[in-house]
């Protein structure tokens, strides 16, 4: 038997094969998905921009207003001044009032028209200190939306 398969081995049989193109369908479907992954990206893309859009609007509120914000209320210290020139003058006529008590030796009852002024600065006083608090207020508030920008 080894003697056959010696001749069988040395034997040249030439075999024709016939050629055929043989495709897979590989590929098909990693195409498709690319497809539909693309609209997807469009799409997010799409949503993403819609989104941002009232942000974008508020950044630009937010810089156009914070430009109109004021570094500072100027008219306080003109306030500030003249109440403290009503404060001075009070002390002034009080002193006057007093110096003639002394120099008469008798009560001098407190005139009128000093009774509304003394009513007056009193009430101006209690507005500063308000207006202190509501500048402070301000200054803090002006201080963060500034850094907004």
């Amino acid at each position: 038997m080894s003697a056959i398969l010696k001749a069988l081995q040395n034997r040249k049989v030439e075999v024709e094969l016939k050629s055929e193109v043989v495709e897979f369908a590989i590929g098909d479907e990693l195409r498709g998905l690319a497809s539909k992954t693309a609209t997807l990206r469009v799409n997010t893309d799409k949503e993403l921009n819609s989104a941002f859009t009232p942000i974008r609007e508020l950044q630009k509120a937010i810089s156009k207003l914070t430009a109109e914000i004021p570094s500072k209320i100027n008219s306080f210290n003109d306030f500030s001044k003249s109440l403290q020139k009503m404060e001075q003058q009070y002390a002034s006529d009080k002193k006057k009032i007093e110096q003639a008590e002394k120099d008469l030796g008798v009560k001098i009852p407190q005139p009128k028209a000093m009774k509304a002024a003394i009513d007056a600065l009193v009430k101006f006083q209690k507005e500063e200190e308000d207006l202190r608090k509501d500048i402070n207020e301000f200054n803090t508030l002006a201080k963060k939306f500034k850094a907004m920008r």
